[in-house]
C-alpha cells in the first residue's frame, strides 16, 4: 500500500491512515493465502516505525527513502511535474 507520510509530515495522512487501521486484521486473512501487505512511504524509517507504533499498528512498514522506488511505481512528481 502505498501510504502517503513524506519526509517533512508531521504524521501520516489522514485518510492513509484510516484506511491503514483495517490493515492488522486484512493482514492475518491475505497471510492464509500467502499474500503479504505492507505499506511503503517517503519519509525515514525511524519517522514511520515511530508513526506505526503511535497508532498501535504492527503491519510492515517501508521506507522508499532516498530510492527510486516512488518514480518507478508511478507515484512520484519532478519539480518540473
Amino acid at each position: 500500500y502505498h501510504f502517503m507520510f513524506g519526509p517533512d509530515y508531521a504524521a501520516g495522512c489522514p485518510s492513509c491512515s484510516a484506511i491503514a487501521d483495517g490493515f492488522d486484521r486484512s493482514a492475518v486473512h491475505l497471510a492464509s493465502h500467502d499474500v503479504t501487505l505492507m505499506a511503503v512511504s517517503r519519509a525515514p524509517l525511524a519517522k514511520l516505525l515511530a508513526f506505526r507504533a503511535r497508532m498501535g499498528w504492527q503491519f510492515p512498514w517501508a521506507s522508499s527513502a532516498p530510492g527510486d522506488f516512488n518514480a518507478d511505481y508511478g507515484v512520484g512528481f519532478t519539480e518540473a511535474q
